[in-house]
């Protein structure tokens, strides 16, 4: 497989010639005795593919000239005019690897393990102020630990400077703003550690600015007449001091230690602050209301609830915040920091029929009942709260720059948890528990008519006990879309429909942002985000790099992409992580599953053709693998089913391009009653699933090791491990290639 000795030269900011291979994806991070996948256009049927690994120097700008460089010939192992697979020869040192493709004509290049940066967040949600933090997430972000390096080109003057990560992974790295940072908007650039200037990605542009400092004026509700007794009603003094802070622009409504009967709902004015001496020496607490208001707390934005205990039976939400823009402006800018809730609709000695009548209410508000927490804008911070509802326990809409961390949620009667349309979010070491025997589970979605959803770090969470509806602890979530068909009047970055689009031209929340994929013909793999559509004229946020031809093939639909699940505790659910239709570059890696049934991607029919692209699996594992009443057994009609990892392309007619694009599962391990799974709907003439890496993954006492249908095609299987397994290959003739024995 490895020539030694050839040299070549690379070309590193050389742009392609004409008729030369285009790279659109590759799959990264991948070691050294790995296989690398790469989609793209113009490769040919054999390809040549010359490898070095760059040097590893990031004193560079993020800039490079021509160099001539040694580098190695690698033998490709499956390769059409849209795709190639090769391994890293495993004497290469780990780093990062320039790879030059050449055809019959030309030749291109291309980098793996360098960055490839999914967005920047910071302290502030979309900004960063001085003092605060940056976050950087994507693919292959660092080296090693605290090996990341952050530049940041000030766009007024010019200025750059670097800052070294405080910690760094492959997923992710946080700088720290150094307090003398001069306000201002800077486009950042990230280097790994690996690598050399060559190897520099672009991150974005974010703005530091000051933090939004709200008043810290106290109105102590004691000297507004309240007696925190818990027997005497507060309500009308804490309504006092909460209007007199909004009167006078905002503070602290402060509760010393005690407890606050309230009879009414708390209508909170902008930057005013409901803060208690100590959540467990202040509570909040509302009797059993026959006609409980919307939400017992209230507000539009920029308000805050800080260290309060809150009790409530009969209630409809708990706390609440605007969902779109209102005349006190955007909803957002909401803290809810050390608030412990024990709020129970069908608290006490109630009768069944009450509790049917209350149950039915709540069904009302949502399948699961009203929200424990309902808020949507940008800049939400939720963190270190211990929230226990009735119904949906978290429902965050459309958030932008959220930090959602160390908090408990529990799922209530039929409840589960929704996050729609968001942009920018990070959700990390939470714990997610169905506190009812009929809790389900929930996950990131488009619902609401959001067109898309993106960016999300789901990072070392516990998702535990879903037994009720479809008791999914994680799963992306949405049909329908615009068009599928052929395209019209095609320019670099605009196109026309052939057709009349068969879904809702005119949405509530438009189509900005939704999906255009080329599933299939001339420029296949690629996607683009709508900006705007004019007439009959869609205009895309970026031009093609193939534009698409009288071939080619296009569907419309919202947009799921940027999804990191990392290091999360799944347990007893009918799926751990499942991507239900559009899926588009996401990671899970470190997850554990226990009595699930598995992770999983899926391209689809989903009320319109929905893809599932460039998704990647790695060192996730399957605990225990039975399960009961979830998964593919009980769609098949079985009671209980083993678990799987793997992707599936569910084809439906007229469709006969794949739906599921460039997966990657490697270095999983499934214990117990668990298989891998790649499908693509069984029919070789419109397979659904195509170019997939299945590699270097363990599966143990289990009844079959890998399973494939005739609807795949182009499936590598390579290095896996295979133990007390009764059928380690079920698959049908020429459905994938076995690479055993790699020199």
């Amino acid at each position: 497989m490895l020539k030694h000795g050839l040299l070549f030269a690379l070309f590193l900011l050389a742009a392609p010639a004409l008729g030369a291979p285009q790279i659109f994806w590759a799959s990264d991070p991948v070691k050294p005795g790995e296989a690398a996948l790469m989609v793209g256009d113009g490769f040919g049927e054999h390809p040549r593919i010359e490898l070095t690994r760059l040097k590893d120097d990031a004193g560079g700008a993020p800039a490079s000239p021509k160099r001539t460089v040694a580098g190695a010939s690698v033998e490709p192992l499956q390769a059409s005019d849209q795709s190639v697979k090769f391994i890293i020869p495993a004497e290469f040192e780990d780093g990062v690897y320039a790879a030059r493709i050449t055809n019959a004509n030309a030749s291109t290049i291309g980098l793996l393990n360098a960055p490839t940066v999914y967005w920047a967040q910071g302290d502030q949600g979309v900004h960063a102020a001085p003092g605060g933090w940056i976050r950087v997430f994507g693919r292959c972000i660092g080296h090693a630990p605290a090996s990341a390096v952050l530049l940041l080109n000030s766009v007024s003057d010019r200025t750059s400077r670097r800052l070294a990560a405080a910690s760094s992974s492959p997923w992710e790295a946080r700088f720290e703003v150094p307090a003398d940072m001069k306000p201002g908007a800077y486009d950042l650039h990230l280097h790994s550690g690996a690598g050399d200037s060559g190897a520099w990605s672009p991150a974005g542009r974010l703005e530091i600015k000051a933090a939004e400092h709200w008043p810290e004026r106290q109105f102590d509700v004691r000297d507004f007449g309240a007696t925190g007794a818990g027997s005497t009603d507060d309500t009308q003094a804490v309504l006092a001091a909460v209007k007199t802070a909004g009167d006078l622009g905002g503070g602290v409504v402060y509760f010393p230690r005690g407890r606050y009967l309230l009879t009414q709902a708390l209508i909170l004015p902008r930057f005013v602050t409901l803060r208690g001496e100590r959540r467990d020496r202040v509570n909040l607490l509302w009797p059993d209301m026959e006609q409980p208001p919307a939400a017992l707390i209230q507000g539009s934005n920029h308000f805050a609830l800080e260290d309060l205990t809150l009790y409530a039976s009969n209630h409809t939400h708990l706390i609440a915040g605007d969902l779109q823009a209102t005349p006190a402006g955007e909803p957002g800018h909401v803290r809810i920091q050390r608030v412990t809730a024990r709020a129970d609709v069908y608290r006490g000695h109630l009768k069944p029929e009450q509790v049917d009548q209350r149950f039915r209410e709540s069904l009302k508000l949502s399948t699961g009942g009203g929200d424990t927490l309902r808020l949507g804008g940008e800049h939400l911070v939720i963190t270190d709260n211990d929230l226990y509802g009735s119904g949906r326990a978290l429902y965050l809409f459309k958030p932008k720059g959220a930090y959602v961390a160390n908090n408990h949620f529990y799922n209530g009667r039929w409840g589960w948890y929704c996050l729609s349309g968001v942009n920018g979010l990070i959700f990390e070491d939470n714990q997610i528990t169905g506190a009812d025997l009929m809790s389900t589970g929930g996950g990131i979605n488009n619902l609401g008519g959001t067109p898309y959803s993106q960016n999300v770090f789901f990072a070392r969470n516990r998702l535990s006990l879903m037994h009720g509806w479809d008791r999914e602890a994680m799963t992306s979530d949405a049909g329908g879309g615009l068009y599928y068909g052929p395209l019209k009047d095609i320019r670099a970055n605009a196109f026309a429909f052939t057709a009349e689009p068969t879904g809702k031209r005119e949405r509530a929340d438009g189509w900005k942002g939704a999906g255009v994929f080329i599933l299939g013909g001339k420029g296949m793999g690629q996607f683009a985000q709508i900006d705007h559509i004019d007439g009959d004229s869609v205009h895309l946020d970026r031009p093609w790099k193939v534009p698409p031809d009288g071939s080619s093939v296009v569907t419309v639909t919202g947009m799921q992409q940027h999804y990191m699940f990392i290091a999360n505790d799944f347990s007893d659910a009918s799926v751990a992580l499942s991507y239900y239709g559009t899926s588009i570059d996401n990671i899970a890696a470190g997850n554990k599953s226990t009595r699930t049934a598995g992770f999983y991607n899926s391209g689809m029919w989903y009320l319109h053709y929905q893809p599932s692209w460039y998704c990647q699996f790695f060192d996730n594992e399957i605990l225990e693998g039975n399960n009961y009443h979830g998964g593919l057994g009980l769609a098949q009609g079985w009671l209980s089913g083993e678990a799987s990892l793997g992707t599936r392309g569910n084809q439906k007619p007229p469709n006969t391009a794949p739906l599921a694009l460039a997966a990657v599962h490697r270095r999983n391990h499934l214990y117990s009653n668990a298989h891998l799974l790649i499908t693509g709907g069984g029919n070789r003439a419109a397979p659904g699933t195509r170019d997939v890496i299945v590699e270097n993954n363990t599966v143990e006492n289990a009844d079959v090791g890998l399973q494939v249908d005739a609807g795949v095609v182009g499936l590598l299987e390579h290095g896996n491990v295979f133990n007390q397994v009764k059928e380690p290959f079920r698959a049908p003739p020429g459905s994938m290639l076995r690479v055993q024995d790699i020199p």
